[in-house]
Parts: structure tokens; C-alpha cells; sequence
């Protein structure tokens, strides 16, 4: 029994000694952005509250995986380590050196030499001369504004404020929650503004700073931060357009809206009085698809063949993407037939 009582004691102490091991490591800390708050180290967790900014921590512990278990004035938790910035104090400087006094050079003055945060300087000191004034510390450049956006509840950047980098917020806080009425963006980032928690009802998508919101002041309840798309791709100039009568058993070229001459693409083709179609030539491609009126880019996507099409698939207002035999994407669209020729209209890129 005497045995048992020992181990137990042993036990509390060996509990006592772990917590007061993890207090003494924890450290002080801020949040930089308004922060969840998680049951644990993870987005899978559910949110216990969130952490506004510049709160004050208590960080107990932190997991290699970037989580930290921190102390706060509300639900203990979990929350992302890299929003958080550490409030320990910097370790006191060592103490400058003495100046070592260098022997004096004729005439009086002596050399004195000091050594700063910045590296040693070297004066001549003369008799009767003024002490030179200490070389100015060279004022650090700013860093780049973070990829962040700002969050206020009045117009143009007034009232509270809150930042949060990119990342979701599904819910907010109630300072926020139905309260924010003008959006700051700084780096490369846009923002979604949804009316409803986790990300439901009316969304507003902003890509520049809005100092004010408009019909969508006071509306949001959750909010999405991304980064900048990359811009799209580039639509080339019109190189040609217009309108084509082309008759039956004749050819015309795509890139100059000429008919009958050299450098052809296309071809009404007759067989007989029923088989006709519209026929690729001279290394032209066609794409039928799904028939509608597309743009450049949509085109781009295509497949293209070099077999001919018959018409029996070409009702009018039907439209084909063509490769032309210079390379270039062109659009025809079939506005009607009459009698043995076919009115086209059409628009070529360079």
C-alpha cells in the first residue's frame, strides 16, 4: 500500500512538473488578420470563435504541420500559425565596446574609433575641432504591402477595421457579420462578398479597392480572398469581315473575303442537284461543333478536319470555326440559301 501511495505521488508530481513546463514555454503573441479559432490543428475542425486583429495570445504549443494551441480571454484553440506574429521580447543587445584610444599623430589630433550596430567608424579628433556628429543609421526600406485585403464597416476606409490574407472566412464575427461597407485590397488579391454564411445567397466579386459598397454596404456574412487571376488570353485583331455570296461550284478566300480567286478556302461543292457541300481546300480546315455563332477563343478549342461538310447538316444560321490555309481561326455563318448560291458572313483574325 505504502508502494501505491509513492506511485501516485510520483504520478501528480510528474503532471504538476509537465504543466508547469508547457506554461513556462508558452510566449505571447498577436493575431495579424481576424483569426478562427478550431477545436483542432486543422481547416477540418469546427470553428469555437475567432480572434480579431491584433488580439493578444497565449501560444501553449504549436504542431510541425503550422497549428497552434493558444490561451485567450475567450475558447481555448486551435488556430493557423502563420497569422499569428510572435510578441516575445528581443534579447537585450550586448553592451557597446569602450572605444580603444588610438596613440595621437603629430599635431595634436588623435584618431578614435567607434563601433555601432551598423560597423566601426574611424574620426580624427583635433584640438579645438567639434566632435563630428555620429554617421545617421540608414533608414530600412518598406517591405511590399502583404497579399491582404481590408475590411471596414464605414465608407470610404472609416470606422473598425480588420485585414485577413487569402483564405475563407464562412462566417463572421458580430462587429462584422451585416456590417462592412467599404473593401481596401493590397497586393494581388480579389474578394468575394457573399450575403449569407458559408459563402450563400447574392456574392460580390471585387477586384479593386471600393471605398464604397453601394446596395451591398452592411450585407455581407461571409467572405472569400484569393489571389489575382492571371490575365486571359489575348484576342488577335480582325484581319478580315464581311459578307460572301458564294455561288455554286465556286471557292473563296477567308482571309481577304475574296471569291473566285487564288488562295482559296472554301468550296461549294456540286456533285449533282442533291449532293452538294461545303468542302475544305488548299490546306484549309473546318469545324462544324455544335453549330452555334462562337468568338475566337471558343474556336480555338475546336477540333478541325479537313472533310468536307454536307449541307444537309448546314441549315441556315448554322456556323463553322475554319482554319484557314494560312493558319489563321475564321467564323463563317450560313445566313441563307438562294437559288444555287449560299450568303455567308464571316469574321477572320490575324
Amino acid at each position: 500500500m505504502k508502494m501505491i501511495k509513492t506511485l501516485a505521488t510520483l504520478t501528480l508530481a510528474a503532471s504538476a512538473f509537465a504543466a508547469l513546463a508547457s506554461a513556462a514555454n508558452a510566449y505571447p503573441a498577436k493575431a495579424d488578420v481576424a483569426l478562427n479559432v478550431r477545436t483542432g490543428p486543422g481547416t477540418e475542425f469546427s470553428v469555437l470563435d475567432q480572434l480579431t486583429l491584433n488580439e493578444r495570445v497565449n501560444v501553449v504549443e504549436c504542431t510541425t504541420s503550422g497549428w497552434c494551441y493558444v490561451d485567450q480571454d475567450g475558447p481555448d484553440g486551435w488556430v493557423a500559425e502563420r497569422y499569428l506574429t510572435d510578441l516575445t521580447p528581443p534579447p537585450a543587445p550586448p553592451p557597446t565596446p569602450t572605444p580603444t584610444p588610438t596613440p595621437a599623430p603629430s599635431g595634436g589630433c588623435r584618431f578614435e574609433v567607434t563601433v555601432g550596430t551598423d560597423g566601426p567608424h574611424f574620426n580624427l579628433v583635433c584640438p579645438g575641432a567639434p566632435t563630428p556628429p555620429p554617421t545617421p543609421t540608414p533608414t530600412p526600406t518598406p517591405s511590399p504591402a502583404p497579399n491582404t485585403a481590408c475590411f471596414y464597416t464605414g465608407n470610404n476606409y472609416t470606422g473598425s477595421e480588420f485585414c485577413n490574407g487569402i483564405g475563407d472566412l464562412p462566417t463572421l464575427g458580430a462587429a462584422y457579420n451585416d456590417a462592412i461597407s467599404s473593401v481596401k485590397l493590397n497586393g494581388d488579391v480579389v474578394v468575394k462578398l457573399c450575403d449569407n454564411a458559408f459563402f450563400g445567397g447574392t456574392c460580390l466579386d471585387i477586384d479593386s479597392n471600393r471605398p464604397n459598397l453601394g446596395a451591398a454596404s452592411n450585407r455581407a456574412s461571409s467572405i472569400k480572398v484569393s489571389p489575382t487571376p492571371p490575365p486571359g488570353p489575348v484576342v488577335p485583331a480582325v484581319r478580315s469581315q464581311g459578307n460572301i455570296a458564294l455561288q455554286q461550284t465556286f471557292q473563296a478566300n477567308l482571309d481577304n473575303g475574296n471569291v473566285g480567286a487564288g488562295g482559296a478556302d472554301i468550296w461549294f461543292e456540286a456533285v449533282n442537284p442533291i449532293q452538294k457541300y461545303l468542302t475544305p481546300v488548299n490546306g484549309a480546315k473546318l469545324s462544324l461543333g455544335d453549330g452555334s455563332l462562337r468568338g475566337y477563343l471558343a474556336c480555338q478549342g475546336e477540333t478541325y478536319s479537313d472533310t468536307r461538310i454536307s449541307l444537309g447538316l448546314i441549315d441556315p444560321g448554322t456556323a463553322l470555326c475554319v482554319k484557314t490555309n494560312n493558319g489563321r481561326t475564321s467564323v463563317i455563318r450560313v445566313d441563307s440559301y438562294a437559288g444555287t448560291t449560299m450568303n455567308l458572313s464571316y469574321r477572320t483574325w490575324e
